[in-house]
C-alpha cells in the first residue's frame, strides 16, 4: 500500500528554487537516476529552461573570469 506522505511528496510540483537545485545537482551527478526522473516529471518546463539558462550564464561567466585571471 502507498504511504500518503511519499505520494504527496512526489506529486507536488517543484518550486523554482527546487528546480534550480536539481539542475545543479544533475550537472554534478549527485542524484540517483530514479530520483532525477521523478524530479523532472514534477518540474515546470519553463522553470527548467530558466534554471538551465541561469546555470549556463554562471558557467560561462566563471570560465571568462578564469581565463582573464590566468592571462593577467
Amino acid at each position: 500500500m502507498n504511504n500518503p506522505d511519499t505520494t504527496d511528496k512526489h506529486s507536488k510540483p517543484l518550486t523554482f528554487r527546487e528546480t534550480l537545485s536539481i539542475v545543479f545537482a544533475g550537472h554534478l551527478g549527485v542524484r540517483k537516476r530514479e530520483q532525477r526522473v521523478i524530479d523532472f516529471r514534477r518540474a515546470n518546463g519553463l522553470h527548467i529552461f530558466i534554471a538551465a539558462a541561469v546555470y549556463f550564464l554562471i558557467v560561462v561567466t566563471g570560465v571568462i573570469m578564469l581565463v582573464r585571471y590566468i592571462a593577467a
